[in-house]
């Protein structure tokens, strides 16, 4: 089928904001195959991007795509639903077919596809996407910052099996700090990639609420999010690992002891639950399991989700809220404040830093806490690293383990 002749200078003047129509222009009319949008949160570079791949697909036979991201729940959230309103806003809808979740298709059968590299984790294996299937020619990885380095090699692969007349590549993400894999790769390094830097003042539809709250954060958060400028990293304080859990080896039962932490949340910040897997002869710590309950959550609510998730041992929580324990272990659950004589931080940091930790690569709240857990903020996002240094600095002394 021929595609529909449109006026495609017209088309993006009208429905491409003013930071991305030199793009928009240069790769519709064929100049450039390959584009990074980086910069800001909510500068608008899902929405370019949607709208670049949609005229590509009008515009060009034959042409497929396949968009990308860390987590499939992510691209549910914001990249996928940034086509369907590109799409309605180019008063197209009628040349396009999508249901609730899934993949959205031309009026020929020709595809817009979302995957993850490797999947959130079906604990049965990895389902990914499957590069040898399909004539795919545009490919789109969304922020590309949050995919662990190891699973770069996937996209990789998914970019050497493309086939097509037209090879188109889209890279999106928001910067991170200069030690991240993408900045290395694509910023330290010459490539084929147009490159370009956006910010929240650069979006045309962003409200005065949405760039109000950018501008209250924190100063060190500024700088990436709302100015999007790649940052330098302080000293990060744990020895860590980003890794695939389905391909690891269990460890035999009498080599490891399996653990239980909680920090007690106030009005301003969340309660976490995580639960480990220790094995002191290797000095390994495997996060099996971090949940988040938000502010104030009731003490039912805990006691629902550690029921729901199966805990039945002893949990050992921060010693700060003494009423938020009695009230739920009159839930069943077995929960035991720490002792005071360990509740020190610094001292329970340097004990922690003779363990490696390893964390599944789909945590990504967890990633981010180690990431940004330096010598320079000891304070702040730190709240699964709470849970996790209370549940292992009760184990060490408990069982007298010593690091030698």
């Amino acid at each position: 089928m021929m595609t529909k002749k449109i006026n495609i200078s017209e088309v993006i003047e009208q429905h491409v904001q003013t930071v991305y129509r030199p793009i928009a222009k240069r790769l519709l009319a064929g100049e450039i195959n390959n584009v990074l949008l980086y910069g800001s949160r909510r500068s608008g570079k899902s929405y370019a991007i949607a709208s670049m791949i949609i005229l590509l697909m009008m515009t060009t036979d034959d042409s497929n795509a396949v968009v990308l991201a860390n987590s499939f729940s992510d691209l549910m959230k914001t990249a996928r639903p940034s086509f369907i309103t590109q799409i309605n806003n180019l008063g197209v809808a009628h040349l396009f077919e999508w249901t609730k979740e899934g993949s959205i298709f031309y009026r020929d059968g020709r595809e817009i596809r979302f995957s993850t590299i490797y999947d959130d984790r079906a604990k049965s294996g990895k389902r990914g996407f499957d590069f040898n299937v399909g004539n795919f020619n545009i490919l789109w990885l969304d922020e590309a910052t949050t995919v662990p380095k190891r699973n770069a090699e996937g996209f990789d692969e998914i970019r050497a099996g493309m086939s097509g007349k037209r090879l188109v590549t889209f890279l999106s993400t928001n910067p991170a700090t200069k030690s991240n894999w993408f900045y290395r790769r694509f910023f330290e390094n010459e490539n084929e990639f147009t490159k370009l830097k956006t910010t929240i003042y650069d979006n045309e539809f962003a409200s005065k609420a949405m760039i109000k709250n950018l501008e209250a954060l924190p100063e060190k958060k500024k700088a990436g999010e709302l100015y999007g400028e790649w940052v330098n990293e302080g000293e990060q304080v744990f020895n860590y690992e980003v890794v695939d859990y389905s391909t690891l080896d269990e460890w035999p039962m009498h080599k490891r002891i399996v653990i239980a932490g909680m920090d007690l949340g106030f009005t301003n910040d969340p309660t976490t639950f995580v639960v480990i897997e220790y094995n002191h002869e290797i000095r390994t710590a495997r996060i099996l399991h971090v949940y988040k309950f938000g502010k104030m959550p009731t003490a039912e609510a805990i006691a629902s989700h550690i029921k729901k998730y199966g805990w039945t041992k002893e949990i050992i929580s921060d010693n700060s809220n003494l009423f938020m324990t009695e009230e739920i272990s009159k839930y069943g659950i077995k929960i035991n404040p720490i002792k005071m004589n360990l509740k020190n931080k610094q001292m329970g940091i340097t004990t922690l830093q003779n363990i490696i930790f390893q964390i599944d690569d789909t945590d990504l709240d967890l990633i981010d806490e180690f990431d940004n857990y330096t010598f320079d903020s000891l304070d702040g996002n730190d709240h699964y690293l709470d849970a996790i240094r209370y549940a292992l600095i009760d184990t060490i002394e408990r069982f007298n383990l010593k690091f030698i």
